[in-house]
């Protein structure tokens, strides 16, 4: 029998996520791997980075984050838990990290809200300034998503073509200047 759980997540602006945050990065993600945590036994997915850009703190050239969830592979095993980012491998992020568990645990700060896709734009890399695209695969939660409030305003820099998308140099630059105030 599986049982249920609820996620509740307080909205976050970029000022509270950059402020909050322990380590920021700019990074392409090189891998995923499922497996059940020997301590915790729940299933967990660790994603590896390639640190293209340190933002706040000193992640290093690579970097791995522990999160909850994931389908082991070869079996039928799964957890998800809602609003927990998924990272598809070869695409870029900027990510929003707060100090680990104990235990290695470390989603982004604020679930889905500590994660921006990056996109490329006229050649130009782009952040999108609409979490619910990292949140999930799906167009009708997306949806949900944008209309319980997950868009977090990006006013700098904004593209002219493209609106509600931001250069990642500027939106890496302001988040600068937000840990320095």
């Amino acid at each position: 029998m599986a049982t249920a759980k609820a996620t509740m997540v307080i909205p976050l602006n970029l000022t509270q996520l950059s402020q909050q945050a322990t380590m920021i990065f700019h990074g392409r993600v090189l891998a995923n791997r499922v497996k059940q945590d020997p301590l915790s036994r729940q299933i967990v997915t660790y994603t590896d980075f390639q640190i293209i850009e340190a933002i706040k703190g000193q992640p290093g050239k690579q970097y791995t984050i522990k999160q909850i969830g994931g389908k082991l592979p070869h079996s039928s095993l799964a957890m998800y838990v809602q609003g927990v980012p998924t990272f598809t491998v070869g695409k870029e992020y900027v990510v929003f990290l707060p100090t680990p568990s104990k235990s290695g645990f470390c989603s982004p700060l604020g679930l889905y809200q500590g994660s921006f896709a990056i996109t490329l734009v006229n050649g130009k890399k782009t952040v999108s300034s609409r979490h619910s695209a990292t949140a999930t695969n799906s167009r009708q939660r997306n949806n949900k998503l944008a209309r319980a409030g997950t868009t977090i305003s990006v006013p700098l820099a904004t593209s002219p073509d493209h609106p509600g998308k931001a250069y990642l140099s500027d939106f890496i630059n302001h988040i600068r200047t937000l840990n320095t105030e």
